[in-house]
Protein backbone atom coordinates (compact mmCIF):
# COMPACT_ATOMS: atom_id res chain seq x y z
CA UNK A 1 0.00 0.00 0.00
CA UNK A 2 1.38 3.90 -1.04
CA UNK A 3 0.40 6.63 0.85
CA UNK A 4 0.93 10.22 0.22
CA UNK A 5 0.40 12.68 3.27
CA UNK A 6 -0.37 16.18 2.59
CA UNK A 7 2.35 17.03 5.12
CA UNK A 8 5.04 16.14 3.06
CA UNK A 9 5.54 12.59 3.26
CA UNK A 10 4.83 8.86 0.62
CA UNK A 11 4.46 5.95 2.76
CA UNK A 12 5.17 2.48 1.68
CA UNK A 13 3.44 -0.60 3.79
CA UNK A 14 2.60 -3.74 4.34
CA UNK A 15 -1.27 -3.90 3.04
CA UNK A 16 -2.19 -6.75 5.82
CA UNK A 17 -0.21 -5.48 8.82
CA UNK A 18 0.33 -1.67 8.56
CA UNK A 19 4.03 -2.31 8.68
CA UNK A 20 6.45 0.71 7.12
CA UNK A 21 8.60 -0.61 4.46
CA UNK A 22 9.97 2.69 3.48
CA UNK A 23 9.41 6.43 3.44
CA UNK A 24 10.83 9.29 1.99
CA UNK A 25 10.36 13.42 2.76
CA UNK A 26 9.18 14.67 -0.32
CA UNK A 27 8.08 18.30 0.25
CA UNK A 28 4.64 20.70 1.38
CA UNK A 29 2.39 20.77 -0.21
CA UNK A 30 1.97 16.94 -1.26
CA UNK A 31 -1.63 16.67 -3.45
CA UNK A 32 -1.06 14.25 -5.82
CA UNK A 33 -2.16 10.27 -4.92
CA UNK A 34 0.82 7.74 -6.23
CA UNK A 35 0.63 5.58 -9.28
CA UNK A 36 1.66 2.48 -9.33
CA UNK A 37 2.74 0.21 -12.40
CA UNK A 38 5.39 -2.28 -13.54
CA UNK A 39 6.68 -2.01 -10.23
CA UNK A 40 7.21 1.57 -10.16
CA UNK A 41 5.84 4.34 -8.15
CA UNK A 42 5.01 7.59 -9.76
CA UNK A 43 4.37 10.56 -7.84
CA UNK A 44 4.77 14.68 -7.85
CA UNK A 45 6.37 16.81 -5.19
CA UNK A 46 7.28 20.61 -4.96
CA UNK A 47 10.57 21.51 -6.62
CA UNK A 48 11.38 24.49 -4.69
CA UNK A 49 12.94 21.63 -2.15
CA UNK A 50 16.34 21.81 -4.71
CA UNK A 51 17.01 18.31 -3.60
CA UNK A 52 19.11 15.89 -5.49
CA UNK A 53 18.08 13.22 -3.97
CA UNK A 54 15.48 11.76 -1.58
CA UNK A 55 15.94 11.38 2.06
CA UNK A 56 14.36 8.13 4.05
CA UNK A 57 12.47 9.44 6.73
CA UNK A 58 14.43 8.15 9.99
CA UNK A 59 11.43 7.29 12.58
CA UNK A 60 13.38 7.25 15.60
CA UNK A 61 15.15 10.65 15.55
CA UNK A 62 14.06 14.11 14.42
CA UNK A 63 11.79 14.79 11.50
CA UNK A 64 12.75 17.67 10.13
CA UNK A 65 12.73 18.94 6.37
CA UNK A 66 15.89 18.37 4.46
CA UNK A 67 17.56 22.15 3.77
CA UNK A 68 17.32 23.41 0.33
CA UNK A 69 20.58 22.68 -1.67
CA UNK A 70 22.21 26.20 -2.62
CA UNK A 71 21.72 25.65 -6.52
CA UNK A 72 18.06 24.44 -6.30
CA UNK A 73 15.56 25.85 -9.05
CA UNK A 74 14.79 29.24 -8.47
CA UNK A 75 10.87 30.21 -8.18
CA UNK A 76 10.21 31.21 -11.87
CA UNK A 77 11.81 27.59 -13.12
CA UNK A 78 10.22 24.26 -13.20
CA UNK A 79 8.10 24.28 -9.96
CA UNK A 80 7.58 20.47 -9.82
CA UNK A 81 9.45 17.04 -10.13
CA UNK A 82 8.37 14.15 -11.33
CA UNK A 83 9.85 10.71 -9.35
CA UNK A 84 9.95 7.46 -10.32
CA UNK A 85 10.56 5.15 -8.03
CA UNK A 86 11.14 1.46 -7.18
CA UNK A 87 8.25 0.18 -5.78
CA UNK A 88 10.08 -2.20 -3.26
CA UNK A 89 12.75 -0.10 -1.70
CA UNK A 90 11.93 3.44 -2.36
CA UNK A 91 15.36 3.99 -4.82
CA UNK A 92 15.01 6.68 -7.04
CA UNK A 93 15.01 5.43 -10.74
CA UNK A 94 14.61 8.95 -12.38
CA UNK A 95 13.42 12.54 -12.06
CA UNK A 96 11.90 15.13 -14.08
CA UNK A 97 10.85 18.79 -13.82
CA UNK A 98 7.50 19.82 -15.14
CA UNK A 99 5.68 23.13 -15.08
CA UNK A 100 3.40 23.06 -12.19
CA UNK A 101 1.43 20.73 -9.68
CA UNK A 102 -0.62 18.09 -12.00
CA UNK A 103 -4.38 17.22 -12.18
CA UNK A 104 -5.30 14.04 -9.38
CA UNK A 105 -1.92 11.63 -10.43
CA UNK A 106 0.09 10.32 -12.64
CA UNK A 107 -1.78 7.57 -14.86
CA UNK A 108 0.51 5.12 -16.61
CA UNK A 109 0.03 1.83 -19.10
CA UNK A 110 2.53 -0.61 -19.97
CA UNK A 111 4.78 1.73 -21.09
CA UNK A 112 4.62 4.85 -20.58
CA UNK A 113 3.52 7.86 -18.04
CA UNK A 114 1.58 10.97 -18.10
CA UNK A 115 1.01 13.85 -16.21
CA UNK A 116 -1.78 16.94 -17.03
CA UNK A 117 -0.88 20.28 -14.64
CA UNK A 118 -2.56 23.30 -13.82
CA UNK A 119 -0.16 24.71 -15.75
CA UNK A 120 -2.03 23.30 -18.99
CA UNK A 121 0.79 21.30 -20.03
CA UNK A 122 0.67 17.46 -21.18
CA UNK A 123 3.32 15.49 -20.59
CA UNK A 124 4.50 11.76 -21.60
CA UNK A 125 6.92 10.08 -20.22
CA UNK A 126 8.93 6.52 -20.70
CA UNK A 127 8.66 4.98 -17.83
CA UNK A 128 11.85 2.44 -18.32
CA UNK A 129 14.04 5.77 -18.57
CA UNK A 130 12.51 8.83 -18.23
CA UNK A 131 12.75 9.45 -22.41
CA UNK A 132 10.43 12.96 -22.92
CA UNK A 133 7.48 11.70 -24.88
CA UNK A 134 5.28 14.59 -25.08
CA UNK A 135 5.34 17.60 -24.12
CA UNK A 136 2.71 20.49 -25.50
CA UNK A 137 0.46 23.11 -23.94
CA UNK A 138 -3.21 21.64 -24.95
CA UNK A 139 -5.45 22.90 -21.53
CA UNK A 140 -6.17 20.22 -19.83
CA UNK A 141 -8.52 19.75 -17.24
CA UNK A 142 -8.57 16.11 -16.33
CA UNK A 143 -5.90 13.28 -15.76
CA UNK A 144 -5.54 11.71 -19.13
CA UNK A 145 -6.73 7.88 -20.04
CA UNK A 146 -4.27 5.89 -22.40
CA UNK A 147 -5.88 4.06 -24.73
CA UNK A 148 -3.72 2.20 -27.30
CA UNK A 149 -1.44 4.83 -29.18
CA UNK A 150 -3.62 7.75 -27.71
CA UNK A 151 -4.39 9.88 -25.01
CA UNK A 152 -8.08 11.20 -24.25
CA UNK A 153 -8.48 13.54 -21.64
CA UNK A 154 -10.94 16.50 -21.22
CA UNK A 155 -9.65 20.50 -22.01
CA UNK A 156 -11.36 23.57 -22.49
CA UNK A 157 -12.31 24.66 -25.93
CA UNK A 158 -10.31 27.50 -27.10
CA UNK A 159 -11.66 31.27 -26.20
CA UNK A 160 -14.26 29.22 -24.52
CA UNK A 161 -15.45 28.51 -20.71
CA UNK A 162 -16.80 24.98 -21.76
CA UNK A 163 -15.45 21.73 -21.99
CA UNK A 164 -15.24 18.99 -24.46
CA UNK A 165 -13.22 15.39 -24.55
CA UNK A 166 -10.75 15.09 -26.91
CA UNK A 167 -7.75 12.20 -28.17
CA UNK A 168 -4.40 12.82 -29.57
CA UNK A 169 -1.79 10.46 -30.84
CA UNK A 170 0.47 9.77 -28.09
CA UNK A 171 3.66 10.97 -29.41
CA UNK A 172 3.07 13.85 -31.86
CA UNK A 173 -0.55 15.66 -30.28
CA UNK A 174 -1.99 14.91 -33.33
CA UNK A 175 -5.82 15.36 -32.89
CA UNK A 176 -8.02 12.50 -33.93
CA UNK A 177 -10.72 12.74 -31.97
CA UNK A 178 -13.09 15.32 -30.31
CA UNK A 179 -16.59 14.78 -28.84
CA UNK A 180 -19.77 16.61 -30.49
CA UNK A 181 -21.09 16.91 -26.70
CA UNK A 182 -19.54 19.65 -24.46
CA UNK A 183 -20.70 21.67 -21.46
CA UNK A 184 -20.00 24.70 -18.65
CA UNK A 185 -16.64 23.34 -17.31
CA UNK A 186 -17.65 23.08 -13.96
CA UNK A 187 -14.93 24.71 -11.60
CA UNK A 188 -14.79 23.96 -7.72
CA UNK A 189 -17.33 26.11 -5.54
CA UNK A 190 -14.72 28.11 -3.84
CA UNK A 191 -10.74 29.19 -4.73
CA UNK A 192 -9.14 27.47 -1.98
CA UNK A 193 -6.13 25.01 -2.75
CA UNK A 194 -7.89 22.25 -1.20
CA UNK A 195 -10.82 22.42 -3.95
CA UNK A 196 -8.08 23.13 -6.58
CA UNK A 197 -6.56 19.96 -5.44
CA UNK A 198 -10.13 17.62 -5.35
CA UNK A 199 -10.75 19.43 -9.22
CA UNK A 200 -10.88 16.45 -11.72
CA UNK A 201 -12.54 17.94 -14.41
CA UNK A 202 -14.92 16.07 -17.33
CA UNK A 203 -12.11 13.08 -16.62
CA UNK A 204 -13.41 10.18 -19.12
CA UNK A 205 -12.62 6.34 -18.90
CA UNK A 206 -12.98 3.81 -21.76
CA UNK A 207 -15.41 1.33 -21.74
CA UNK A 208 -15.93 -1.56 -24.39
CA UNK A 209 -15.07 1.08 -27.39
CA UNK A 210 -17.21 3.72 -25.53
CA UNK A 211 -16.78 6.89 -23.54
CA UNK A 212 -17.74 7.64 -20.20
CA UNK A 213 -17.58 11.34 -19.61
CA UNK A 214 -19.43 13.47 -17.07
CA UNK A 215 -20.22 17.15 -18.51
CA UNK A 216 -21.35 19.57 -17.10
CA UNK A 217 -24.74 18.24 -15.40
CA UNK A 218 -25.18 15.55 -17.72
CA UNK A 219 -23.34 12.03 -18.12
CA UNK A 220 -22.37 10.47 -21.41
CA UNK A 221 -21.66 7.56 -23.15
CA UNK A 222 -20.03 8.37 -26.55
CA UNK A 223 -18.69 6.55 -29.71
CA UNK A 224 -14.80 6.02 -29.00
CA UNK A 225 -14.57 6.43 -32.70
CA UNK A 226 -16.76 9.02 -33.65
CA UNK A 227 -17.50 11.48 -30.52
CA UNK A 228 -21.30 10.88 -30.95
CA UNK A 229 -23.62 10.70 -27.99
CA UNK A 230 -24.94 7.16 -27.67
CA UNK A 231 -27.22 8.12 -24.71
CA UNK A 232 -27.37 11.06 -21.95
CA UNK A 233 -28.97 11.21 -18.58
CA UNK A 234 -29.30 14.54 -16.56
CA UNK A 235 -28.00 14.38 -12.83
CA UNK A 236 -27.27 17.11 -11.51
CA UNK A 237 -23.20 18.55 -11.41
CA UNK A 238 -21.43 15.23 -11.53
CA UNK A 239 -18.65 13.69 -10.56
CA UNK A 240 -16.15 11.33 -12.59
CA UNK A 241 -17.85 8.19 -13.26
CA UNK A 242 -16.80 4.67 -12.89
CA UNK A 243 -18.03 1.13 -14.43
CA UNK A 244 -18.86 -1.30 -11.19
CA UNK A 245 -19.72 -4.61 -12.88
CA UNK A 246 -23.70 -4.15 -13.97
CA UNK A 247 -23.61 -0.57 -13.31
CA UNK A 248 -22.05 2.83 -14.04
CA UNK A 249 -21.52 4.51 -10.59
CA UNK A 250 -21.68 8.32 -10.70
CA UNK A 251 -21.86 10.80 -7.44
CA UNK A 252 -22.81 14.29 -7.94
CA UNK A 253 -21.58 17.42 -6.20
CA UNK A 254 -24.88 17.89 -4.09
CA UNK A 255 -24.50 14.43 -2.52
CA UNK A 256 -25.75 11.93 -4.63
CA UNK A 257 -25.04 7.98 -5.71
CA UNK A 258 -26.54 6.78 -8.43
CA UNK A 259 -26.10 3.88 -10.54
CA UNK A 260 -27.54 3.89 -14.38
CA UNK A 261 -27.90 1.03 -16.39
CA UNK A 262 -24.54 1.15 -18.83
CA UNK A 263 -26.44 -0.03 -22.49
CA UNK A 264 -28.81 3.04 -21.92
CA UNK A 265 -28.23 5.32 -18.82
CA UNK A 266 -31.42 4.75 -17.33
CA UNK A 267 -31.09 5.55 -13.24
CA UNK A 268 -31.28 2.17 -11.34
CA UNK A 269 -30.77 3.32 -8.23
CA UNK A 270 -30.52 6.70 -6.17
CA UNK A 271 -28.72 7.58 -2.56
CA UNK A 272 -28.86 10.46 -0.57
CA UNK A 273 -26.34 11.02 1.40
CA UNK A 274 -27.34 14.66 2.75
CA UNK A 275 -23.74 15.86 2.32
CA UNK A 276 -22.25 17.44 -0.48
CA UNK A 277 -19.55 15.36 -2.38
CA UNK A 278 -16.03 16.30 -4.64
CA UNK A 279 -14.37 12.81 -5.24
CA UNK A 280 -15.63 10.30 -6.58
CA UNK A 281 -16.30 6.45 -4.93
CA UNK A 282 -14.75 3.48 -4.51
CA UNK A 283 -17.08 0.61 -5.29
CA UNK A 284 -16.13 -3.51 -4.63
CA UNK A 285 -18.24 -6.70 -3.94
CA UNK A 286 -21.68 -4.92 -3.68
CA UNK A 287 -20.52 -1.77 -1.51
CA UNK A 288 -20.25 1.85 -2.76
CA UNK A 289 -17.48 4.01 -0.40
CA UNK A 290 -17.39 7.56 -0.61
CA UNK A 291 -15.77 10.55 1.26
CA UNK A 292 -18.60 13.31 2.07
CA UNK A 293 -17.13 17.37 2.09
CA UNK A 294 -17.85 17.28 6.02
CA UNK A 295 -15.79 14.59 6.49
CA UNK A 296 -17.66 11.58 6.95
CA UNK A 297 -16.72 8.14 5.28
CA UNK A 298 -19.92 6.49 4.03
CA UNK A 299 -20.27 2.73 3.03
CA UNK A 300 -23.80 2.11 1.28
CA UNK A 301 -24.34 -1.85 0.33
CA UNK A 302 -26.24 -2.21 -2.72
CA UNK A 303 -26.92 -5.87 -1.76
CA UNK A 304 -25.80 -6.77 -5.31
CA UNK A 305 -22.09 -8.07 -5.45
CA UNK A 306 -22.01 -7.91 -9.17
CA UNK A 307 -21.37 -4.29 -8.67
CA UNK A 308 -18.10 -4.04 -8.35
CA UNK A 309 -14.13 -3.95 -9.94
CA UNK A 310 -13.66 0.16 -9.16
CA UNK A 311 -11.43 0.01 -6.09
CA UNK A 312 -9.54 3.39 -6.44
CA UNK A 313 -9.76 6.10 -8.35
CA UNK A 314 -8.90 5.37 -11.81
CA UNK A 315 -9.86 1.76 -11.48
CA UNK A 316 -6.29 0.12 -11.10
CA UNK A 317 -3.17 1.22 -8.76
CA UNK A 318 -2.18 2.56 -12.52
CA UNK A 319 -5.14 4.91 -12.42
CA UNK A 320 -5.98 4.31 -16.08
CA UNK A 321 -9.85 4.17 -16.52
CA UNK A 322 -9.71 1.81 -19.58
CA UNK A 323 -11.70 -1.49 -19.26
Amino acid sequence: MYVNTESCSLFALNATTGRQIWSLWLGDPLPTMPTIANGRVFTAYPAGNGLEILPQIDLSGPRFAPRQAENGPIAAGPRRVLACLNAKTGQVNWLRWIDQEILSCPVADNEDVYVATFGGILYGFRQRDGALRLAVKSYPTSAPVLVDQYVLYSRVRPNTNTETIVAHRKTDNVLVLETTVRAARAWPQDSGANSAYVYQGSRPLFWDGKILASLGEEVHCLGAAHGMSYWSQKVGRALPPAVAGKAVVVATMRGEILLLHPGHGEPLKKYALGETLTFPPAVQDGKIYVVTNQGKLVCIKTGDAEITAWPCWGSQAHRNSVL
